[in-house]
């Protein structure tokens, strides 16, 4: 008797609950605009999609998506300022669903979260206070709580000091910094390092080795 509820719910092959928020604070992100979307094969088999549905996220972030209709349909957004870091969809377990695209189960009720996190602003600065010589060197690379890499590797050689990094556009949470320090006097060492970034925040992150 659930399962055929789930499937009849207002009629509806197509009923999708979800709400978009903020993964760090659980805060729900409002004027969101959700696209329920059919997919359509064309003659040269590259692949469209027409909008069936569309659904905005009220103050708390939550919407609800129905529809009835045959074929495949995804849930996409329809532009999202520069404002947000895309981190994905997940179902009411918490396990990832889809990454920009929420692929529908038709048949039932979907209960599903969209994640989005804002931004703030990071710059690195090295400090070499343990100098040997002129050959000294660090390497570090940086990787988000959401296990996206940020471009490229940052790197300084010699004794100075390092403080001309610009400020970069990072996804609120936590960053994990992993850096080898090469001396002519030792072997590789190898640090790990964690910094939090806020919901527009500029954050200096000091790197003493």
């Amino acid at each position: 008797m659930l399962f055929l509820f789930s499937c009849a719910k207002e009629g509806k092959n197509i009923y999708i609950e979800g709400r978009v928020l903020n993964p760090v604070t659980g805060e729900g992100i409002p004027n969101v605009k959700l696209l329920l979307k059919k997919v359509v094969s064309n003659i040269d088999l590259t692949t469209e999609s027409k909008v069936k549905q569309e659904a905005i996220s009220d103050a708390d972030g939550n919407f609800i998506l129905k529809h009835n209709g045959t074929g495949n349909f995804v849930v996409s957004v329809e532009f999202l300022d520069e404002g947000y870091h895309f981190v994905g969809w997940r179902d009411e377990s918490g396990q990832t669903v889809g990454d920009y695209k929420l692929y529908v189960t038709k048949g039932e009720v979907m209960n599903v979260s969209l994640e989005l996190a804002p931004y703030g602003f990071v710059r690195t600065w090295f400090h070499n206070v343990n100098c040997h010589n002129q050959n000294d060197s660090i390497v570090i690379s940086r990787i988000n709580e959401y296990s996206d890499y940020t471009p490229g590797h940052f790197s300084n050689v010699g004794c100075q000091n390092l403080e001309q990094l610009p400020f970069m556009k990072r996804p609120m949470g936590k960053i994990y910094i992993y850096y080898t320090v090469y001396r002519d006097n030792s072997g590789p060492i190898n640090g790990i390092d964690t910094i939090f970034v806020g919901d527009g925040d500029s954050t200096t992150y000091l790197l003493e080795y």
